[in-house]
């Protein structure tokens, strides 16, 4: 009978080694997927931030574009206006020297 309880033993004591092996084997399986997810989701995570990044900077280019566009539209009306109003100025200038031209001839001819 002790024979048998030792071979009752070595037949438990076997199948708890392979069951910790398969335990270790599994854990190690678990592993590799764990470390294999962390991976992947590193790799996902550095895309959408370039993504992301890449989004914000075209939005912020275009953005300055829209004022930069914005600012020549305000410089190019600014320079209008001025221009404007330099004629504006110029021909009452003109005008006021032909009135002064036209009256100093009138003068002459009452005089003359």
């Amino acid at each position: 009978e002790a024979q048998n309880l030792r071979e009752q033993a070595a037949e438990t004591l076997a199948l708890a080694e392979r069951r910790q092996q398969d335990a270790d084997k599994e854990a190690e399986a678990m592993i590799a997927q764990a470390k294999e997810d962390a991976k992947r989701i590193m790799e996902e995570a550095r895309k959408d931030i370039a993504e992301r990044l890449a989004r914000r900077e075209a939005q912020a280019e275009a953005r300055i574009a829209r004022a930069e566009a914005e600012a020549t539209e305000q410089v190019r009306r600014a320079a209008a206006d001025a221009a404007t109003e330099a004629a504006r100025r110029l021909l009452a200038e003109d005008t006021a020297v032909d009135q002064f031209e036209s009256a100093a001839r009138e003068i002459e001819k009452a005089l003359g």
